[in-house]
């Protein structure tokens, strides 16, 4: 199918300074094993995870106050719910390569991680959260408040952001599988995901999570959108309510080449 092509995306230095480190697999095959800091490109989209850290305890702002004006007390902190547990943070990038809509991974039901063999707990974040030392950004938030599981996403669309699992405390990243599905041909939950992709959290000297830029850039600066009402070759963007990533990107209005999905 011919469909524009992306000639140029140049994204904000924050989300270059993850994407840009990865290195990219082909799109040969539907299903596969990654090593941490690995991308691939499946059915339009490049996804990607960099790293992971660990806190003993959560709490999420609230969307429609500032952070600093927030006050969260003990009783808003979430624990894990077993002891001898914390929560794991893995740090996920999802980024349109294509040029029609797709439906991206939430984290919610397409995403499972096993440790030792067993799925774990999974925790969804509606926007940032603390530790109460450092803020984090929500995967799940960012791809939930702008509806591009549900509705999907145009291009330039991209989200990155922490996902949120339950782990013992005595922790074996060897033990650790990721699974996240993506792909639907049509509305999620109406067909099943035909591309899986796998990571482990090997090798540990892969695991970037410390040079994740500051959440305030992460989650306050602009990404340009199109929504589902919009056709594919619009050249006028609309911009979300709540943004993942900046940048400006540029299509070739005379080519009518195929998309490259290895890119």
């Amino acid at each position: 199918m011919n469909r524009r092509q992306l000639l140029q995306a140049t994204v904000g230095s924050g989300f270059l300074g993850i994407a840009g480190c990865l290195s990219d697999n082909g799109s040969g095959g539907e299903t596969g094993e990654e090593s941490l800091g690995r991308a691939v490109v499946r059915q339009g989209l490049k996804v990607g995870v960099t790293g992971y850290t660990f806190i003993d305890q959560y709490a999420s702002y609230e969307r429609d106050r500032p952070r600093e004006a927030q006050n969260l007390t003990s009783v808003e902190y979430n624990t894990p719910p077993t002891s001898g547990g914390q929560f794991l943070l893995v740090f996920v990038f999802a980024e349109h390569q294509g040029s029609a809509r797709k439906h991206f991974p939430s984290g919610e039901d397409d995403t499972t991680l096993y440790y030792d063999g067993e799925a774990v707990n999974q925790f969804y974040p509606q926007y940032v959260f603390t530790n109460g030392q450092r803020d984090f950004g929500s995967y799940y938030g960012a791809i939930s408040h702008s509806e591009a599981k549900t509705r999907g996403a145009y291009p330039p669309y991209a989200a990155q952001g922490y996902m949120v699992f339950g782990v013992p405390r005595q922790f074996d990243p060897k033990k650790v599988t990721l699974e996240i599905g993506w792909g639907w041909n049509e509305d999620p939950g109406q067909a099943q995901s035909p591309v899986t992709e796998t990571w482990q959290l090997t090798p540990k000297s892969a695991n970037k999570t410390a040079a994740e830029p500051p959440t305030s850039a992460t989650h306050e600066t602009g990404v340009t959108t199109r929504t589902q009402e919009y056709e594919t070759d619009s050249k006028e963007p609309t911009t979300t309510g709540w943004n993942t990533v900046d940048g400006t990107h540029t299509y070739d209005s005379n080519n009518n080449g195929d998309d490259d999905e290895s890119r």
